[in-house]
């Protein structure tokens, strides 16, 4: 909101920003959890049953949602430890 009426002040559309000196709201820390290993791995079994045992339709493209799953996983290895990352397996 500050950003859009900084830009109306720029152009003469406002004489001053009334949001300038608008304090942000307090926030509750946030609580910050990441899967283990182990539930990397349940993930990707039942993903692996879903598939199978589906009766409606046709059968989803599973290896699309590990793959998937994989792509976002991967960025946080890179900056972990690789100990932390080793029981990660690439398929």
């Amino acid at each position: 909101m500050s950003l859009l009426c900084n830009y109306a002040v720029r152009d003469d559309a406002m004489p001053q920003n009334p949001v300038w000196d608008v304090q942000h709201l307090p926030m509750s820390p946030r609580k910050e959890s990441a899967l283990t290993p182990t539930q990397i791995t349940s993930i990707r079994a039942h993903t692996q049953v879903w598939r199978l045992t589906r009766d409606d339709g046709p059968r989803p493209n599973y290896r699309a949602l590990i793959d998937g799953m994989d792509v976002m996983i991967g960025p946080l290895c890179a900056s972990a430890s690789a100990s932390a990352c080793a029981a990660v397996t690439w398929i």
